[in-house]
């Protein structure tokens, strides 16, 4: 991933967590770039990727979501971000859609 200013462009890079791109790098970025004006959401998904994004972004002062893992079809991000740091929402799947539907 390249990121430039408020642009993401998605790049080759070295993998992280196994991922290409991982989005634990595009948090970290805006984190840094956007501190507590940054909106962090984690949903469905596979292993541990967007953990220490997150935390990066809640260490910033931005809001953190993750979708409640009870009903993600894929709960092992939503239970690797609970299990690893303090959040401030738990939504369900259907209030996550509309949150992405606003952002």
């Amino acid at each position: 991933m390249l990121l430039t200013g408020e642009a993401v462009r998605v790049t080759k890079e070295p993998r992280e967590n196994t991922f290409r791109p991982s989005i634990d790098t595009l948090f970290r970025w805006a984190a840094a770039d956007f501190n507590s004006v940054v909106i962090g959401v984690v949903l469905s998904g596979m292993r541990d990727d967007g953990v220490e994004g997150l935390n990066a972004m809640g260490r910033s002062g931005g809001i953190t979501v993750v979708q409640d893992p009870e009903n993600a079809p894929y709960p092992e991000m939503p239970q690797a971000v609970l299990a690893h740091m303090p959040v401030g929402y738990k939504v369900s799947r259907l209030v996550a859609q509309q949150v992405l539907v606003y952002v």
